[in-house]
């Protein structure tokens, strides 16, 4: 039907007798060509289904079955002694007393709430597993060229030497002979599937560093995650409000959302002010000589890595453990990422590589927080002083 043929009659549509040009012109009535009772009954069918209906007209529709709980003590035949007993054997005659007045319904029906077991909302790990990138071959090919070419540890102390923002920043610890202690650390916490890597950590005992992103713990089930692992024995750390580069901002905007995050972290951890270390990761490693200012004001160290799998475009599960237990040694930080299910950060292979790799990784090394494993360091011998040297 177009735009100016509204209305008008089609070779479908044979009971239409006006149009919108033609309107009140009247039309011959069809023929009828099926017996008189048949087409009665047809077009008595036609208005059944034509006819609007509303949900008060229809009195038969399924209603919802009503709560168990609910079934249980508002049912019509109980009675005031059936809700005193059901009031007795829930406990509740002494609230009564206090109150002065007899149970009442709703008193039963919140304590049998308090009695059902609490349902978990962590969600659970996804079981299908994201399928590899087209451009991941090329990535593995060159980080492991990358290794082979230039060791990570002497990489790291040649950029504390050129660039004076990274001169304290911590790429690994000398440990003493013997140790065998690393440090796990894991950034872009929290995530919705963080509850599954607390569990794998717990399992092998492994306490890490969690790097968070404020504008990460957007909801109350996140901070509760991070408030578990705080519980559980792990570290905090300052990885900023957003998970972009630093470069391009200002001394003031870097210091107003260090700030911020350091907030949270103060809510999160009630011995965040009084504890010793404070780490801070700058996001994509940027960081410049105007942003040390908030950093050594507030008692923070800047911590980097030298073991990454590059899990950020890797997702091969049996390539990132495989590289992790390759390249670690005693005194090594290792950097992995908390499984994601953003569109742009798909990391929810990064729940398997917790689950595989932890169990394998305690059976060769000591695996605490950057705390530990700075407190297991190799002592520095005092350098001489300048009165030492003139005698």
């Amino acid at each position: 039907m177009s735009f100016w043929s509204w209305g008008e009659p089609t070779p479908q549509d044979e009971t239409q007798t006006a149009s919108f040009w033609r309107w009140g012109e009247t039309t011959a009535a069809p023929t009828p060509t099926q017996p008189e009772p048949v087409a009665a009954a047809a077009t008595a069918q036609d208005e059944t289904q034509r006819r609007p209906t509303f949900w008060w007209s229809e009195p038969d529709a399924p209603q919802p079955e009503p709560d168990a709980r609910s079934t249980a003590t508002y049912a019509a035949g109980d009675d005031a002694g059936a809700l005193a007993a059901r009031a007795k054997e829930l406990g509740l005659e002494e609230r009564a007393a206090r109150r002065k007045s007899a149970p009442s319904r709703r008193d039963v029906d919140l304590a049998l709430a308090r009695q059902q077991p609490d349902v978990s909302t962590e969600p659970e790990a996804p079981q299908d597993a994201s399928p590899p990138k087209w451009s991941e071959p090329i990535a593995r090919a060159l980080w492991s060229a990358a290794h082979r070419i230039s060791d990570p540890r002497q990489l790291g102390e040649r950029l504390k030497r050129r660039l004076p923002a990274f001169r304290d920043a911590l790429t690994h610890v000398p440990v003493r002979p013997g140790s065998r202690r690393i440090a796990l650390t894991i950034d872009d916490a929290p995530s919705d599937l963080l509850g599954p890597v607390l569990d794998a950590l717990k399992a092998c005992g492994v306490k890490a560093t969690f790097f968070v992103i404020a504008d990460f713990c957007s909801t109350y089930a996140r901070r509760q995650l991070l408030e578990r692992a705080v519980r559980e024995g792990h570290e905090l750390g300052n990885h900023m409000c957003d998970d972009v580069s630093c470069y391009g901002m200002t001394g003031e905007a870097f210091e107003k959302d260090f700030l911020r995050c350091d907030d949270l972290l103060a809510r999160l951890d009630p011995t965040w002010r009084r504890r010793k270390w404070r780490w801070f990761r700058p996001p994509r490693g940027y960081l410049n000589e105007e942003m040390l200012d908030p950093l050594n004001r507030l008692g923070y160290r800047v911590a980097l890595a030298d073991v990454f799998p590059l899990d950020t475009a890797v997702r091969s599960v049996d390539w990132l453990v495989d590289f992790v237990l390759e390249k670690a040694r005693p005194g090594s930080i290792v950097l992995l990422h908390t499984p994601d299910l953003r569109e742009t950060h798909d990391r929810r292979n990064n729940v398997q590589v917790f689950r595989e790799l932890c169990p394998r990784l305690v059976k060769e090394y000591e695996v605490g927080t950057l705390s530990e494993l700075v407190e297991r360091r190799r002592p520095t011998p005092p350098s001489p002083s300048l009165v030492e040297w003139d005698k």
